[in-house]
């Protein structure tokens, strides 16, 4: 049963590393993402460095945390259910943080409908995301060691 937990984890999370390349909102994808931010904040006299870095650490957590997952799966090393369910976190950290600023530039928007307009990136990390939480197993983290 370990090796197939594994073997999920393994394919969760190199899904999700593959959906921060793949266009997520708008034709852009979270790597294009992170370009047209640090460009906005050094042409935009309204968005900051400050404000671009309070969009873009969580959005590179998310491929980080994966990739954390994806070398312990494959090490075979136990993972504890707080480090399954960082890149969840972080993508719901972004999105209300991405929200609040769509609300802010058009009056009417709201959440649901810019989750209409989403695109296959979003929905793949966010499913990957939900995935990689089904594999967490308590038996796993009763026998976790810091060390390892």
């Amino acid at each position: 049963m370990r090796m197939s937990r594994n073997r999920y984890r393994i394919i969760d999370s190199a899904l999700l590393i593959a959906a921060f390349f793949i266009p997520a909102y708008s034709n852009v994808s979270a790597y294009r993402f992170i370009g047209l931010a640090i460009g906005s904040a050094q042409t935009d006299a309204e968005v900051t460095f400050m404000d671009a870095l309070v969009i873009l650490i969580p959005l590179l957590f998310i491929p980080l945390s994966a990739l954390l997952i994806l070398f312990r799966a494959l090490r075979q090393k136990p993972i504890n259910g707080l480090l399954l369910s960082l890149p969840l976190f972080f993508l719901l950290f972004f999105f209300l943080i991405l929200s609040f600023d769509v609300n802010r530039e058009t009056s009417n928007a709201d959440m649901f409908g810019m989750l209409k307009d989403m695109r296959f990136g979003f929905y793949m990390a966010a499913m990957t995301s939900v995935l990689l939480l089904f594999s967490y197993s308590k038996r796993e983290s009763l026998n976790f060691d810091p060390k390892t």
